[in-house]
This record gives C-alpha cells, structure tokens and sequence, in this order.
C-alpha cells in the first residue's frame, strides 16, 4: 500500500473514532427531558408562533414601576391557559382587566388579580370565547397599559 494512502486510511479510522462516540452524546442529550421547572408548568412562551395549550405572557416593571408584557398580543386557540406572570423573586402584584368580554368566555369575571405562586406573581385565565381579539389592560403601581389576547380559528 502507498504511504499516503495509507495516511489517509488512518486519518479517516482515527476521525471515525472521534465524530461516532460525540455522535451518540449529541444524539444522547438531545433525547433527554428537560428538566422540570417554571416555563413547563406555564407552557410555552406567547411569542413562539407554534405554542401549545398552555401559554405564559411575561409582566415586567420599568423603573418607575410601570407593567409591560411580552409579547404584547397573544394569539391562541379556544382551551388555551394563558398564565401572565412575572419573572421569580418580583413581589409586585399587577390585575389583568378585559374591556369587553373576557377571552375566559361570556359571565366569565372580566378582572384578575395576581397571586404569588412558584416564588412569582401569577395570573390565569383559558380562551373559551368566539374569534375575536380581546382587549385588557394590565395595572401595577398606578400604572395602566393595554395590550390584546387574540382568539384565532
């Protein structure tokens, strides 16, 4: 056999040896579960476009304590929790009001307040209204903004 053949052979064994066993890691760690923790018991982000039925909405406060979501509308299909909630440690409660009907459904009560869960403020509803976009406003320390929770076919 040629010697540069014969480098080239032993070049590929030895990259062989090196990329299946990280293969396997990389393939091993990519199965594994995520840990339980926070984000999964409130779902998905809103922001991500292909979220499930179980979604959170991040409040955060400025400076001068004024509330701000994100994102600032939210769409999501009927039976979809929708749980706003601020990042851990934050103590400030805020209250989701909807200007019309609620996107909880008909008789359903248009203001919630947040409660402390999970060391986190916490507000929850589920869509259980027609297609429509539905307008609430999110208060905390005097400070009121409006975003929206679209309801989509």
């Amino acid at each position: 056999m040629h010697t540069s053949t014969m480098r080239a052979s032993t070049m590929r064994a030895a990259t062989l040896v090196i990329a299946v066993p990280l293969l396997a890691m990389l393939a091993a760690c990519a199965r594994q579960p995520s840990p339980p923790g926070l984000a999964e018991e409130d779902g998905e982000s809103c922001a991500v476009p292909a979220h499930g039925k179980k979604v959170y909405i991040d409040v955060a406060y400025d400076g001068s304590g004024r509330p701000s979501v994100t994102p600032d509308e939210c769409e999501v299909d009927n039976g979809t929790a929708i749980v706003w909630r601020t990042a851990k440690d934050v103590k400030g409660a805020f209250e989701i009001e909807f200007e019309g009907e609620s996107a909880a459904g008909p008789g359903a009560p248009k203001r919630v307040r947040s409660e402390e869960k999970d060391a986190r403020q916490k507000a929850q509803v589920t869509s259980e209204n027609k297609v429509a976009r539905y307008k609430y406003a999110i208060e905390a320390n005097g400070h009121r903004v409006d975003p929206a929770i679209i309801i989509r076919r």
